[in-house]
């Protein structure tokens, strides 16, 4: 009976040296749970003296202050859908670090001089995402919602050569 008794008492520590690990997630996850989390609102598109301009906001949902981090935009579009050119330009942009519940902003020009497509073949359209903290500095609550899209018109065409 005492060797039964002495077992099952071993039982429980060897439950106890599992306990560590359990420990770690959870602080993890409490560590996680007051992290900063940054939020891109919907962009504003504006206009002045012929020239495109995006202002996007971000918020810190989280319970923590953010480290200044990068806005990173990507804009992308066909020049040429048969020639399958798929093309890319990206910008990045300083988000100044953001208390709990504090937002900013943040406006820079659509590069429209870069961005030319070729009718009837290329895109008419561009698509636009924002990302931020795109680097991945911050260590965010969440880090899957830092993203929103958009799509403007092409405003530049330019014809294909043929050669």
């Amino acid at each position: 009976i005492l060797r039964y008794w002495d077992a099952q008492r071993q039982g429980p520590q060897v439950q106890v040296q599992k306990n560590p690990v359990l420990l770690k997630r959870t602080t993890a996850q409490a560590v996680k749970a007051i992290a900063a989390d940054l939020l891109p609102y919907p962009p504003a598109i504006l206009s002045s003296n012929g020239q495109r301009y995006i202002k996007a906001f971000t918020v810190n949902q989280g319970k923590s202050k953010s480290k200044s981090c990068y806005l990173k935009v990507t804009y992308k579009w066909k020049f040429d859908y048969e020639l399958f050119t798929q093309q890319e330009l990206v910008k990045t942009y300083t988000i100044k670090p953001l208390n709990p519940n504090e937002a900013t902003s943040v406006i820079f020009q659509v590069p429209d001089g870069q961005i030319k497509s070729n009718p009837p073949y290329g895109s008419k359209n561009m698509s636009i995402i924002l990302e931020v903290d795109g680097t991945g500095i911050v260590f965010e609550k969440d880090e899957q919602n830092n993203k929103k899209f958009l799509s403007l018109p092409i405003l530049h065409w330019q014809m294909r050569t043929k050669g």
